[in-house]
């Protein structure tokens, strides 16, 4: 019984840390996934270890009657000081307060 306890509150206890956990908003979330997504690098034949600067945003498109929005953004990265500028399109999907890049639509279609 004893142990039936311990494991229900170690349970108890991870759901907590795990929902007050750091909630970023969008912008702050797409240009993590810019930096550390390797589909979105490899879509935009973005190198591992380039440097992702300049972040800005476009539009934020929410297509009716989902939790879908589609985000244009812009970005260079440097590799080797050369910098290289990308304008691309992502599909995210909002989830209570936060947004996950969507791997199935969106970006790139391999």
């Amino acid at each position: 019984m004893k142990q039936k306890l311990i494991v229900i509150g170690i349970i108890f206890f991870t759901m907590l840390v795990y929902s007050c956990g750091e909630k970023l908003a969008l912008d702050q979330q797409v240009i993590k996934d810019i930096s550390d997504i390797k589909k979105i690098k490899k879509c935009n034949n973005v190198p591992e270890d380039a440097e992702v600067t300049n972040v800005t945003f476009g539009n934020l498109n929410p297509t009716p009657g989902t939790n879908m929005y589609v985000v244009f953004v812009e970005y260079d990265y440097t590799l080797s000081g050369k910098i290289t500028h990308v304008e691309n399109s992502y599909v995210y999907f909002k989830r209570g307060e936060s947004y996950d890049f969507s791997d199935v639509v969106g970006g790139c279609d391999n």
